[in-house]
């Protein structure tokens, strides 16, 4: 669901940007470490990392604002809805509103030396602006698997 945000900047709106999430499984499976982590940039765009593929653009044409000229720490991401395992990458609580002036990264990361790992989760995230209705949300999933 998408939702373009209007700011009042005389007697007419103007529109100044459309918020969209797209949503995006995230995922590692390989020996080593491994890491998978969702990054809300503060420049308007979305990343998702794993060990196995790398950084990698989610979508440019629903990167969380667009066009990305409009990002501003305005803008606040949460994450609801949680279920499995809890992140280990920016430790903090489902349905805290946080501040996107400032890149926000979520998932996990295998910092035991040896043996198996495997973690997953699922969580809704969403964005709003100043406090106001949720603008738009999407579900990601994560897992990461050590496989020695």
């Amino acid at each position: 669901m998408t939702f373009m945000h209007m700011d009042a900047l005389s007697a007419a709106s103007v529109m100044v940007g459309t918020v969209s999430v797209s949503g995006e499984a995230i995922g590692s499976i390989g020996v080593g470490s491994q890491l998978v982590r969702l990054d809300f940039l503060a420049v308007g765009t979305v990343f998702a990392f794993s060990t196995q593929l790398g950084n990698n653009q989610i979508d440019s044409a629903t990167d969380w604002i667009i066009p990305n000229g409009e990002a501003s720490s305005d803008y606040e991401v949460r994450y609801t809805t949680h279920t499995g395992d809890a992140f280990t990458i920016f430790a903090t609580t489902e349905n805290n509103w946080i501040n996107i002036g400032a890149n926000r990264s979520y998932g996990f990361i295998d910092s035991d030396p040896g043996g198996f790992f495997f973690k997953f989760a699922s969580a809704v995230f969403e964005i709003r602006k100043n406090g106001g209705p949720v603008l738009d949300s999407a579900t990601y999933t994560f897992f990461a698997n050590r496989t020695s």
